[in-house]
């Protein structure tokens, strides 16, 4: 008796080849950007970015408003959040605050969120049967495959990337669980109780290696991307 099994791809973090060949390419380098409708035009540049600089999923980076990015106690956060049209939040425990990280602000994401007058922070992204993140997943893939970059590294695995950079670096599993929108594992009062201030948030994701740091990028500035560098 032959019992067929479904084979699941595991997939694992980005490495450090792989990130130097993906935003090597000329939408980083040149910021010459995709004229594939479903890249979103500017969104090709930005969305890997910032799921590479917080951890949250593409349907959440998707689905972004201009209003979800603000201003707390002097401090630029991201809101994920499912009170705007067509938003949604995977679980409770999705809803939250994550500080923009100082690589993003360096590469122009504050002014680039200045200059947005619609409704939605990625204006020219379709959606795919309702979802943010259904036309910009099927660009990825076609990116990935284009750069040659293994089967088991995907857009997900900006996720997996982002938390093993943290705990890499010693933060604790409730901060990391913050950031990323997981259920807090341990007791219920841990779960209830504890509280984690934004600036301790902020600590732990400044605390993260600039994956990018020897990879120069064009930045943001004045409406459009420029062949200013940005590196560290």
């Amino acid at each position: 008796l032959e019992i067929k099994t479904k084979t699941t791809l595991t997939r694992r973090p980005w490495d450090q080849e792989h990130l130097t060949r993906l935003f090597s390419h000329e939408i980083w380098q040149k910021g010459v950007l995709p004229k594939l409708k479903i890249a979103g035009g500017i969104s090709a540049y930005w969305i890997p970015l910032v799921a590479l600089y917080t951890g949250a999923r593409l349907s959440e980076i998707c689905q972004l408003e201009v209003q979800n990015i603000q201003q707390i106690d002097g401090m630029a956060i991201i809101k994920i959040t499912d009170t705007g049209e067509g938003q949604s939040v995977k679980s409770d425990a999705g809803h939250r605050i994550i500080p923009v990280h100082s690589k993003l602000i360096e590469l122009g994401f504050m002014d680039y969120v200045r200059t947005q007058a619609k409704t939605a922070l990625w204006s020219d992204l379709p959606r795919r049967n309702g979802k943010s993140g259904g036309f910009f997943s099927q660009y990825f893939g076609h990116l990935r495959k284009e750069l040659c970059i293994p089967p088991d590294i995907v857009f997900h695995s900006f996720r997996h990337t982002f938390r093993s950079a943290l705990a890499e670096r010693g933060i604790s599993e409730l901060i990391i669980d913050r950031l990323l929108g997981h259920e807090a594992s341990g007791s219920v009062g841990a779960k209830v109780y504890t509280h984690v201030s934004l600036a301790t948030l902020k600590q732990a994701m400044e605390a993260m290696p600039d994956p990018l740091r020897a990879t120069q990028l064009v930045i943001y500035k004045d409406g459009c991307l420029t062949s200013k560098w940005a590196n560290n």
